[in-house]
């Protein structure tokens, strides 16, 4: 599950409930769930730069022998 939506929704919350006695609590909820997609990131979608470059790469040096071949 993508927890974009968590923290949107959270910091939602944290504007709206920010003069409550709740504010404590979702603020540090907020914070939480922006802690677990800053860990996880380079595992989920920054991951996909990294295959895409070395893509690249095998293509390029493919090309070549392509050419030579056909």
């Amino acid at each position: 599950m993508d927890g974009q939506p968590v923290v949107a929704i959270t910091g939602m919350l944290t504007l709206v409930l920010r003069g409550t006695s709740l504010m404590g609590l979702v603020f540090s909820t907020h914070l939480a769930a922006l802690a677990c997609l800053y860990v996880t990131a380079p595992y989920g979608k920054f991951v996909h730069f990294v295959y895409r470059y070395l893509a690249l790469i095998k293509n390029a040096a493919e090309k070549p022998a392509e050419l030579v071949e056909g």
